[in-house]
Order: structure tokens, then C-alpha cells, then sequence
């Protein structure tokens, strides 16, 4: 039997709350951290990462509307709709995530692979 719809709510947002209640100042804070977190120093990787952390805000985003849309559904097919897309919406953020990670192992591996002294210099 599917969950219902109060079942779904508390498995996938626990104890989190809103990312519209969370004062704006924070937010920024927070921002800033996961930016710095994942950073290269490469111009070309961190326009990269730049792209991929705005579609990661609007799947969050897309997914707390969905969260929303599911406390007020009123028949069966609205609360499947409504979760699927929660579901969806907040795969693809994490999806994201774990893109983001990738430069910075990419580099730290090349990093340990190649010598200092093998790296050509940038001109």
C-alpha cells in the first residue's frame, strides 16, 4: 500500500524546515559556504560549478512547492502527483550535489597522479 500523505511528508522532510522561513541573512551564509566547499581556483570548473548550484536552487525550489502543493491535496491523485514530484525534484537536487563534488576530486586525483615538477606551467 503507498504511503499516505502525512507518512510521505514526514519521511522525506523529517524535522527541515521551509527554505522560505530561513532568514536571509543565513541563507546567504550557507550559500556562500557550500560555494567555497566546492571552488577549484580553475575559472572553467567553477563557471561549471556556478551553472550547476543555480539548476540545484531551482530543483529545492521546485521541491518545497511540490512539499507545499502536497499539505493541501485534497484527493489521491493530487497527493501521488504531489509526491512523485517531491521525489523528483529532490533527486535531481542531489543529483547536483554530487556533481558538484566532482571537479574537486578530478583535480585533487590529477593532483596526486602528476608530479609538480611533471606539470607544464600556464603561460
Amino acid at each position: 500500500m503507498p504511503p499516505t500523505k502525512r507518512e510521505f511528508l514526514q519521511a522525506v522532510h523529517p524535522a527541515s524546515m521551509p527554505l522560505s522561513s530561513i532568514p536571509y541573512e543565513h541563507a546567504l551564509l550557507r550559500s556562500a559556504a557550500v560555494q567555497m566547499e566546492h571552488l577549484t581556483g580553475d575559472p572553467a570548473w567553477d563557471s561549471f560549478l556556478a551553472k550547476i548550484e543555480a539548476k540545484r536552487r531551482e530543483y529545492l525550489s521546485e521541491a518545497e512547492t511540490w512539499t507545499e502543493a502536497l499539505k493541501v491535496a485534497v484527493d489521491q491523485g493530487q497527493v501521488k502527483t504531489a509526491q512523485v514530484n517531491v521525489a523528483v525534484f529532490e533527486s535531481c537536487a542531489r543529483l547536483c550535489k554530487e556533481m558538484m563534488e566532482l571537479p574537486g576530486e578530478i583535480l585533487a586525483t590529477h593532483r596526486k597522479a602528476t608530479p609538480v615538477d611533471a606539470v607544464p606551467a600556464r603561460p
